[in-house]
């Protein structure tokens, strides 16, 4: 019996509209996939109505193009007022934009302080680059590259004179500076991590929710110093409690994947952290953060058949956004025909619009498996491997194991693509690595028998033994959720 989640809100879309690709709207779908191209005249076509009628991902695109001055005259005013407009409405993506012309003083007066500020407001936002990607331009010239480090160290000094006097705000940014690498030592070294959370953590106490965000994900999975995962999920709770999006989101995501409790029965304290789950996630999608939208969607979609219904409206919104996520999951439940009709055409266009707007490994995937198994085309081996290995080849450090799984068992038989026995032994590693119990056993095999070119060896016949075991005991326990 599927589990019935609390009533969360759901926006009256006519759920014809979503059985497919169609029903986003087009024109900031057709903008990203044009940008993607670099048809810039045929993005600019696409984001400016949207930008006009308030869509802040069309907003930071126009911005993005007046920046560059692709199709249309490069005008760094222009660009900026865009991004304010994205920034106004939460935009984290807008929010680290504004924060790079300050940093190269394009079309403003360079000014280290402010650009940090902006960084700063876009991690707070949930902005990946701001909180974890390369804040400078990686081709940026060494004279300039060495400009941007002298006005970092008098950005620095400036927030550790106000943040000694208990200027929050200065702690804030002078604990973010720490947490991403930005501040130094006095001999020029980079500073110590354990500043990030002194610092951060000051702001915290304090009660501001940029910082316990901030915070939490610093302690979470160990992004600055040792991992604390209740004491990030403390301080998420701190900051949810006041409204951040990204902290309930966050939030939403560690109760998605918690284990057991202690004092009630293991499958009771999943269920509750599950409802937890779907509630937190619930607030953030409403406050319009696109991934929470993705997210609510996807446990939504575990439960009863009207708790579906609400999701597909959720993956549609955030699909309009064209968020990665949503586009994919509606092309998996098309093909899957689970929450929609099963539609293999239309699965087919929801993955390529993943592909088209963020290059996603994971449509890639789908692609292969539905090419490799005829699913609504011509079977074709060589192109699903194509399709497998263009996943696997992703940046992204989301490859699912089984793709790499996928391109093991191609390689060994020769299927697709020559034979291969080391290349095989690689990719079944990479999906062992990620967790594919049958890669695990795959290699316990070629380490006791002397296959895929590696010498027979009992060790680590074991090592691999044992780590399967370990996996397959998780999986029958509660907190897996299997």
């Amino acid at each position: 019996m599927r589990a019935r989640f609390a009533p969360v809100a759901v926006v009256p879309v006519a759920l014809a509209l979503l059985l497919h690709a169609g029903a986003c709207r087009a024109d900031l779908l057709s903008g990203m996939a044009a940008l993607s191209k670099r048809d810039y005249a045929g993005a600019l076509a696409e984001f400016q109505p949207a930008a006009q009628r308030g869509s802040a991902v069309a907003q930071v695109g126009l911005g993005y193009l007046y920046e560059h001055g692709f199709a249309v005259p490069q005008a760094y005013d222009d660009a900026h007022a865009w991004y304010r407009k994205a920034a106004q409405q939460g935009n984290g993506q807008a929010m680290a934009r504004i924060a790079r012309l300050y940093t190269l003083g394009l079309g403003v007066q360079d000014n280290m302080i402010v650009a940090v500020d902006w960084f700063r407001k876009a991690a707070e936002a949930g902005d990946g680059e701001a909180l974890r990607g390369a804040l400078l331009p990686p081709d940026m010239a060494e004279k300039d590259a060495a400009k941007v480090t002298a006005r970092l160290a008098g950005a620095q000094r400036y927030f550790a004179g106000k943040a000694a006097q208990g200027d929050i705000t200065a702690q804030l940014d002078l604990g973010y500076m720490y947490m991403r690498g930005l501040a130094r030592e006095r001999d020029g070294s980079r500073g110590r991590p354990g500043l990030a959370l002194e610092w951060l953590g000051k702001a915290a106490e304090r009660g501001y929710a940029g910082a316990q965000v901030l915070l939490a994900y610093a302690l979470d999975a160990g992004r600055v110093a040792g991992a604390d995962p209740l004491k990030a999920q403390a301080w998420y709770e701190q900051a949810a409690n006041k409204g951040n999006a990204f902290a309930q989101y966050s939030l939403a995501s560690l109760l998605a994947t918690a284990g057991s409790g202690s004092g009630i029965d293991p499958a009771t304290a999943r269920q509750r952290a599950v409802e937890g789950a779907v509630q937190w996630a619930a607030r953030a999608a409403e406050q319009g953060l696109v991934p929470a939208q993705t997210l609510l969607a996807s446990l939504l979609l575990e439960g009863s058949e009207a708790d579906s219904a609400a999701a597909l409206v959720w993956l549609n919104r955030a699909a309009a956004e064209a968020d990665e996520g949503a586009l994919v999951r509606l092309g998996d439940e098309c093909l899957s025909g689970r929450a929609l009709p099963r539609d293999y055409a239309a699965a087919r266009d929801w993955y390529l619009k993943a592909i088209e707007t963020a290059d996603s490994a994971a449509a890639y995937a789908r692609l292969g498996r539905m090419r490799e198994n005829g699913l609504g085309m011509p079977a074709d081996s060589a192109e699903a491997f194509r399709l497998y290995a263009r996943a696997a080849q992703s940046r992204s450090p989301d490859v699912e194991p089984w793709v790499h799984a996928r391109l093991a068992d191609m390689y060994e038989r020769g299927n697709g693509t020559q034979a291969d026995p080391a290349k095989a032994f690689h990719e079944y590693a990479m999906a062992a690595i990620g967790g594919d119990r049958s890669s695990m056993e795959r290699l316990v095999e070629a380490f006791e028998n002397g296959q895929l070119g590696q010498e027979a060896d009992a060790k680590k016949a074991l090592t691999w033994r044992e780590r399967l075991a370990r996996a397959v005991q998780y999986d029958r326990s509660p907190q897996s959720g299997h």
